[in-house]
């Protein structure tokens, strides 16, 4: 008997690693390169858990930008994969 799926997806960002902030780092780092607003600390943190609509009108992220972002914050994430792991296993939680 086969599996009822084929395939699995997991979002596990907020619940099992705190990928916060190395995506919201790396978002604010990419602001020179695709010249929206850079958030201070203090705005990035009041805006956590905040909808992504509300985050990009809070940066000036355009509709049309988002193909461009989304590919360079996956690339990013791919190079952070492995601290990324290293800390889920470190953490207390």
């Amino acid at each position: 008997m086969s599996p009822p799926y084929r395939l699995a997806i997991f979002d596990f960002d907020g619940t099992l690693a705190d990928s916060w902030r190395l995506m919201g780092r790396a978002m604010v780092e990419a602001a020179d390169l695709f010249g929206y607003r850079r958030l201070s600390p203090q705005e990035a943190e009041a805006l956590r858990g905040q909808d992504n609509r509300t985050v990009m009108a809070a940066m000036g992220v355009k509709l049309w930008q988002l193909p461009r972002i989304a590919v360079h914050m996956r690339h990013v994430a791919l190079q952070q994969a492995s601290p990324l792991a290293v800390d889920m296993m470190m953490s207390d939680t």
